[in-house]
């Protein structure tokens, strides 16, 4: 879900709806896509590409057998930079 593309923040709306989210269980990662996107263009030349990787990405932060979320965890500054 796209949350802030105009103004780059979240609205009170968007914070709401993520503390909801949260209050009956469910994780939320949050991430700057465009941030990721301008890393991405450095190493891939197509947008069709850096989509998928994208793509790739989120599926694959949250699987049960996530190294990405073992590495996070283990490191709580990390951890702590993409949780909420």
């Amino acid at each position: 879900m796209e949350l802030a593309s105009d103004y780059h923040k979240l609205t009170d709306e968007h914070i709401n709806l993520i503390k909801g989210f949260n209050d009956v269980g469910v994780d939320v990662a949050l991430f700057n896509e465009e941030y990721t996107f301008d890393i991405l263009s450095e190493c891939f030349s197509t947008n069709e590409k850096i989509n998928e990787y994208l793509v790739w990405a989120v599926r694959t932060v949250k699987s049960p057998v996530s190294t990405i979320e073992d590495t996070l965890k283990e490191d709580a500054k990390l951890y702590s930079e993409v949780t909420i």
